[in-house]
């Protein structure tokens, strides 16, 4: 089968580089600048030209934004495949190439049965028509447009239920199979979802934290725009698990707090970045096995993009072989904190209101990056509203404490009020020594000593050129050792 991909942006053209140019026939663009222009050695055309010219490839959407695209493929009864629907290593090259390199060996000569139709398994029937019997069965939950493309595609291979003659058959699932199914003749392989077949996604040190906090209480430090200082210096105060993210490390200049977990999705975050988040104080990091150029630097997780709008975002229950990604890096770290065990999770700086990508004004730092990934606001709804039902069902809190911002979907509580009862409704400050400055702050006397109000610790000081307000909570209230 041929293909033209709807789309020539940056993700149409790793999907070239990942299908093979002798997949692809041409790329349709809505930009009509580029048509009958070349990208990646293929033609750009208009929608209408494909329709005169290419009618019999199937089309693979591969932009973001697809649903006025899918409405028009629908009403001309057009095959299609969605490539936000499809397994992500079809829209990424993680560690080999799916369509060439399966993470399993099958034998080619045996009747093969697919349940259900992707990229992988359009790929498949084209590599056995010619050495085994095929048969392609619909999914019970099949939308019209799957039943259509099917057998629009498949007509001699199209069968409403499993040859009973068959003895001995290859079974490959493009979605979750029925029990009934998985019968002793048959050797049923998974081409859905790779995670825990492709060895290289596990980390066995993501693994090793399993339930390591198990009903202990964390928070999760974004970087929206109502962050403050003094915040992080509560935080840093209690002695709380903290799990941040991305460009966090503008903020260490000015506090003591450093996230107990770190975690990087964004291969344009990383990218320009590379260098601060491989020096970046933390106990725990780990960047998106997405990033290409990583050379096993720093530590990875397996990162699965989800791209959906229009049916439920996953959400992982093993993030050591998979986290999924859903337009928010906060997503990914609320899979690692039910993951790790957590049964209460707080939410700080999630302010939900993102803007303009490259606009100032989306983050607590002044400067933004100089490549931006677009907000998408309905997959993050979902994903968050997917994070509370998953909660739910496994007996864990989420709360908001962000100061302001849009995001409602999980309970609202105070942070000074959670702050205050970790720390058991006492304001106790740890032992400093003299010399050890505090955001600008320097103690006057000799002797180390315990500061237990904000009075005292005036008292103890010199003001320098920074304001009073930078240190309200500069200090630890951990009872010294």
């Amino acid at each position: 089968m041929k293909y033209v991909i709807w789309g020539a942006g940056k993700r149409g053209k790793r999907l070239l580089n990942i299908l093979g140019e002798d997949k692809v026939s041409a790329f349709i663009d809505n930009n009509c600048d580029i048509h009958n222009t070349k990208c990646l050695g293929k033609t750009v055309i208009s929608y209408t030209a494909y329709k005169e010219r290419y009618s019999e490839d199937a089309v693979i959407l591969s932009m973001l934004e697809y649903s006025e695209a899918e409405v028009q493929l629908l009403k001309d009864c057009i095959p299609y495949f969605v490539l936000s629907r499809q397994p992500a290593e079809c829209a990424f090259i993680y560690h080999s190439n799916i369509f060439t390199s399966l993470p399993f060996s099958y034998d080619k000569n045996l009747p093969t049965v697919f349940y259900g139709i992707n990229l992988i398994s359009a790929n498949l029937i084209d590599t056995l028509k010619n050495s085994a019997s095929i048969y392609v069965l619909l999914p019970k939950n099949a939308s019209v447009q799957e039943c259509s493309m099917l057998k629009k595609l498949y007509a001699q291979y199209y069968c409403n239920d499993i040859p009973n003659d068959l003895k001995e058959y290859n079974l490959f699932a493009s979605c979750p199979l029925e029990p009934a199914m998985q019968k002793e003749n048959c050797h049923v392989y998974n081409i859905y979802d790779f995670s825990k077949q492709i060895v290289s996604y596990r980390n066995d040190i993501i693994a090793g934290l399993k339930n390591a906090h198990k009903g202990e209480k964390c928070f999760i430090v974004a970087t929206g725009p109502s962050l403050r200082m003094e915040d992080l210096d509560a935080l840093y105060s209690v002695g709380c698990f903290c799990i941040s993210m991305n460009k966090i490390f503008e903020a260490f200049k000015s506090t003591f707090w450093r996230p107990s977990l770190y975690l990087c999705v964004d291969t344009l975050c990383i990218e320009e970045f590379y260098e601060e988040i491989k020096n970046l104080d933390a106990n725990m990091k780990f960047i998106s096995d997405m990033y290409p150029k990583n050379n096993a630097c720093l530590p990875t997780y397996h990162a699965a993009p989800v791209d959906i709008y229009d049916e439920k975002v996953p959400f992982s229950k093993d993030c050591s072989v998979v986290a999924f990604d859903a337009g928010t890096i906060t997503y990914t770290c609320l899979q690692f904190a039910a993951y790790l065990g957590f049964s209460e999770i707080y939410l700080l700086g999630v302010d939900f209101s993102y803007g303009k990508a490259g606009a100032t004004g989306n983050h607590f730092y002044k400067t933004e990056s100089t490549a931006n990934n677009p907000f998408r606001y309905e997959l993050c709804l979902n994903a968050y509203t997917q994070a509370r039902q998953y909660a739910q069902a496994h007996n864990i809190k989420i709360y908001n404490a962000t100061r302001g911002g849009k995001l409602e979907v999980f309970e609202r509580v105070d942070f000074d009020n959670v702050i205050r009862n970790m720390r058991g409704g006492v304001q106790r400050y740890s032992i400093i020594s003299s010399e050890h400055r505090f955001f600008g702050y320097r103690l006057r006397t000799t002797e180390t000593c315990r500061l237990r109000t904000m009075d005292v610790f005036h008292r103890h000081v010199e003001r320098s050129e920074t304001s009073i307000a930078c240190i309200h909570y500069a200090l630890s209230y951990k009872e010294a050792a």
